[in-house]
């Protein structure tokens, strides 16, 4: 029996990070394992919408939902096209670029069906956060809240935007930065949190990633 590749969701409102993380990720594990992207979101920026030119590093993308009316959810329709590309482009790792209004409980649901079951399973969801938004989004977006909720790791990037004045050895001990750590453990306090400036990744995350293929 073929073994299932690890599947890593991530998640985060527009802006906050995510395709930096992604290229970040291709460039420090492109050379150890094989690595499939799965984009769900298409923002109207340039800089964005050319992340295949963004690194010499390669990889296999697949885009979900372009054009389409609703750009930013998974569907049942997609599971024999997401089954296909894994079949050609054979990963050791997948990433799931998913948008920060998409709802995780409805796109776990379609990951775990037929006949996607049984050739991936969830390794981590990841939700990245600007640290300068946050208090915004988590007040008045239901669906960061329930991101955070079921995240197992949360990457506060940009937190350096706090204060733009202290270093940022400075700002991770601040008031503003620990209202935002004690908001993200009030909604889940079993997450990991790691505070990150230009969606670096902590070598520990990277280390899990590799142990997973």
């Amino acid at each position: 029996m073929k073994k299932k590749v690890p599947l890593y969701i991530v998640s985060g409102f527009l802006g906050s990070g995510k395709t930096t993380f992604l290229k970040n990720i291709l460039e420090i594990l492109g050379a150890k394992t094989s690595i499939s992207v799965i984009q769900s979101e298409f923002p109207i920026s340039s800089f964005d919408s050319g992340f295949k030119e963004l690194t010499s590093v390669p990889f296999s993308l697949l885009e979900l939902n372009r054009g389409s009316s609703n750009p930013v959810q998974l569907s049942k329709d997609h599971t024999g096209k997401i089954a296909a590309f894994l079949e050609s482009s054979n990963p050791g790792i997948i990433f799931l670029e998913a948008s920060g209004l998409a709802k995780l409980r409805e796109i776990l649901a379609i990951l775990s069906t037929p006949p996607l079951d049984s050739v991936l399973y969830l390794a981590a969801t990841i939700i990245i956060i600007d640290a300068s938004r946050f208090e915004h989004e988590v007040t008045f977006l239901k669906n960061i809240r329930q991101q955070v909720k079921a995240a197992d790791i949360v990457l506060v990037n940009k937190y350096e935007k706090l204060n733009r004045l202290e270093s940022p050895e400075v700002i991770v001990k601040s008031y503003n930065y620990n209202k935002i750590i004690g908001w993200i453990k009030e909604i889940n306090p079993d997450c990991k949190i790691y505070p990150s400036l230009y969606s670096r990744i902590p070598l520990e995350v990277i280390d899990s990633f590799l142990k997973s293929v």
